[in-house]
């Protein structure tokens, strides 16, 4: 399920309950010192003749009434400013929270890809022809891997047209997101410039040249150290990004 914050047709709801809301308190209040003034001119009209004590009485319940009234008025602010401060922090915990879940589906999605391909045998060019099962293997996979490096380059444009939920380190992220799509781009680029390359009774030797290719799915050092500087330190700041502003 996608969160989503609270946009402005939201802020305009959760303004009129605060109006409700403060209406509401002002007739509680209205209310309390009409009962008050009722009272002190009724005791006026039954008791004549203490006039002048009934005043001083008004003045002081008023007084009295206005404190306590003010004083309500005060706590009840604070215990709802407190409760939206808190509401506020949990959306934009499941908001955030989604959206690394988001995040983490397209770094399984490469890792997924990038097993599959080393298991049909394409991280290392030999001479054996390559079977039907190789070339479905390869189109698919990379189709997989096409996906996952759209989603980074969505969600990069999609901070960037509008940051405001990721607070200050919007850029961050956007640099992060756009690092990752540029590395998967490079690696599918080599692809797309020719996707009939490897077909049934061909070879992966012509995959040699596919400098991006191999540092994708080789098994030395070079190749694993690339993946790590192109994707893996790149999701992990993203991670940890968005937990520094939750």
């Amino acid at each position: 399920m996608r969160v989503t914050l609270q946009g402005g047709a939201g802020r305009v709801t959760q303004t009129r309950v605060h109006d409700r809301r403060s209406v509401r308190a002002w007739l509680i209040i209205a209310a309390v010192l009409g009962g008050a003034v009722a009272l002190v001119l009724l005791g006026f009209w039954m008791v004549p003749e203490r006039q002048s004590d009934i005043w001083v009485e008004i003045v002081k319940s008023s007084a009295q009434v206005i404190v306590l009234a003010l004083a309500v008025g005060v706590v009840g602010a604070v215990l709802r400013d407190r409760d939206a401060a808190r509401e506020e922090v949990r959306r934009r915990q499941q908001f955030l929270a989604a959206f690394v879940d988001e995040i983490e589906a397209a770094y399984d999605s490469v890792k997924t890809a990038r097993r599959l391909l080393r298991a049909y045998g394409f991280d290392t060019p030999t001479n054996v022809s390559v079977s039907v099962e190789q070339v479905v293997g390869l189109r698919t996979q990379m189709a997989l891997l096409n996906e996952a490096e759209l989603a980074f380059e969505t969600h990069a444009r999609k901070i960037r047209a509008v940051p405001g939920p990721y607070g200050d380190i919007a850029a961050e992220l956007v640099q992060e997101l756009t690092s990752i799509h540029r590395y998967l781009n490079a690696v599918l680029h080599e692809w797309f410039s020719d996707t009939t390359v490897i077909a049934t009774g061909s070879t992966t030797v012509a995959l040699s040249g596919w400098t991006a290719f191999h540092a994708f799915v080789g098994y030395d050092e070079d190749a694993i150290s690339a993946f790590t500087d192109g994707l893996v330190s790149h999701v992990v700041a993203v991670e940890a990004l968005a937990g520094a502003i939750g």
